[in-house]
């Protein structure tokens, strides 16, 4: 049995697409992989993800989106479709590189820490925290927190039954934050894996590495556009 099916955003970044499904396939961790394309207009894009999906049997499905429909819609269209199937379901996005134990890493947190909802990839530079916020359970060493980036991270889709879905009221890029709070409220924790499941994302600034011209950088002005709004 298939215990995870994750989901891939995308939308143009070809090579940073690459990179990340290199890492993300180099996992020899059995899951299902589900890509969603956000409209992308790059040269080459869609060719890329179509030849993917020919060759690599844990893709099971690749949508293409006619426009960008941002982050809450496929999530939540995603989580809807496969929460029944699977007791983990995930996101990566097409900028974030991870490393080949990380999936193993996370189902193993999941297995065995039932009061934990949602495990969170490392990506930040600064490994600055507290010795207080680190927890044993189950033998497993976690590192809680109040919620995470989101760039990558696997959940357990019990949350979703419980929760719901991501409010569409935060506009297409938002809510992901908010919703995590409520499901702190509902008693679950929200973790990463210690020592750190470190990934790279690679479109974020404070990954250390930042190639945001083009249409990268017209798609980052269009999110913080949003994220203005919403404040």
């Amino acid at each position: 049995m298939v215990k995870v099916i994750l989901q891939i955003l995308t939308f143009n970044r070809l090579q940073y697409t690459r990179e990340s499904l290199e890492s993300l396939l180099g996992n020899p961790y059995p899951f299902h992989l589900i890509i969603h394309d956000n409209g992308s207009t790059e040269k080459g894009m869609i060719d890329y993800l179509r030849s993917m999906k020919k060759k690599e049997k844990r893709i099971v499905d690749l949508i293409l989106s006619s426009e960008n429909l941002g982050l809450t819609i496929p999530t939540n269209n995603f989580w809807r479709s496969y929460k029944e199937g699977y007791p983990y379901l995930g996101k990566i996005d097409n900028d974030t590189v991870i490393p080949e134990d990380a999936v193993e890493r996370m189902v193993d947190i999941m297995d065995h820490c039932p009061d934990v909802g949602i495990c969170h990839g490392f990506h930040w530079l600064d490994e600055s925290y507290s010795r207080k916020r680190l927890i044993d359970v189950n033998g497993r060493i976690l590192l809680r927190t109040k919620w995470g980036g989101g760039c990558f991270y696997l959940m357990r889709s019990a949350i979703v039954h419980r929760c719901g879905y991501i409010p569409t009221r935060y506009g297409k890029m938002g809510g992901w934050t908010e919703y995590q709070m409520k499901v702190r409220r509902r008693g679950h924790k929200i973790v990463y894996a210690y020592p750190l499941i470190k990934v790279k994302h690679l479109g974020n600034i404070l990954s250390g590495r930042n190639e945001e011209t083009g249409d990268y950088f017209d798609y980052y002005s269009r999110i913080k556009k949003i994220r203005r709004m919403k404040n």
